[in-house]
């Protein structure tokens, strides 16, 4: 599925895996709002150390990063605040700035 998703978008694709324990990734859990839908014994059966993609290269987060870590992280390596701040110098949209707004889908958008 995420190689068919990365070979079909258009645009530079990231991905990233968060290496985390099963005592880190139960503790996480325990913090967010949906952690009665599934519980430890769920996420044991699930968690696979390691599990990276074969065919995608990922970015391997370490489970000591901060969640402000991870976040600055992701933007300085997509640059996503950049490209949003970035208009030309005619004042339209840059080759760095989106254009999608919503409801107005992108040919790329309306195939999925």
């Amino acid at each position: 599925m995420l190689t068919a998703l990365n070979s079909d978008h258009l645009g530079l694709s990231r991905f990233y895996y968060l290496d985390a324990s099963i005592d880190e990734t139960l503790r996480r859990h325990a913090t967010r709002p949906q952690a009665t839908e599934f519980g430890p014994d769920d996420m044991r059966q699930w968690h696979r150390p390691g599990d990276l993609l074969t065919e995608i290269r990922e970015h391997v987060i370490p489970q000591t990063c901060t969640v402000q870590e991870t976040i600055s992280l992701i933007l300085a390596e997509t640059r996503l605040l950049q490209a949003a701040k970035t208009p030309s110098a005619t004042g339209e949209p840059s080759e760095r700035t989106t254009s999608w707004r919503p409801g107005h889908a992108r040919a790329a958008d309306a195939r999925h």
